[in-house]
C-alpha cells in the first residue's frame, strides 16, 4: 500500500526530498512547493502541524513554542520543510475582514479609502 511519501517520491524520483521524521506529520502534507532557484521542499499545513504536536500531549501554546523553536525554527538546509498559513477570509460589510486559522484569528479594519486602520490578532 502506497502512502502519501511513496507518492511524493514518485512524483519526484531525482530528488532527495526531506519529511518531518514522524508519520504523524503525513497528514499536514499540503504538497510540494518550488521557486526558482530552491530545491522542491515539502509543504505541511500549519495548523495541521500544531494539531500533530498536540495529539502528541502538549497544550496548545507548548505546540506552538515547539513548532516555533523546533519545526520552522530549524533550518537543515535548502530542502528544509516550508509551512503554509492558510486563511478563511471573511470579508464583512463593515470595512473588516476577519482571518481565522484553528490557532490564530485576526481582524483588520479599512477606512473609506482602503487603509488598514486596525488590527486584532490572538491565539485561539
Amino acid at each position: 500500500m502506497s502512502n502519501i511519501r511513496d507518492e511524493i517520491q514518485d512524483m519526484y524520483p531525482d530528488v532527495s526530498l526531506l519529511f518531518m521524521t514522524e508519520e504523524e506529520f503525513d497528514s499536514a502534507i499540503i504538497g510540494v512547493a518550488e521557486r526558482i532557484g530552491s530545491e522542491p521542499a515539502i509543504a505541511y499545513d500549519f495548523d495541521k502541524v500544531i494539531e500533530a504536536n498536540m495529539k502528541m500531549g502538549m497544550t496548545q501554546e507548548e505546540a506552538i513554542e515547539y513548532f516555533d523553536y523546533n519545526q520552522i525554527g530549524a533550518y537543515v538546509g535548502g530542502q528544509t520543510p516550508i509551512f503554509i498559513t492558510r486563511f478563511n477570509n471573511d470579508t464583512n460589510n463593515d470595512n473588516t475582514s476577519v482571518y481565522n486559522t484553528n490557532s490564530y484569528s485576526a481582524t483588520y479594519a479599512y477606512d473609506e479609502n482602503g487603509n488598514l486602520v486596525s488590527k486584532d490578532g490572538k491565539l485561539k
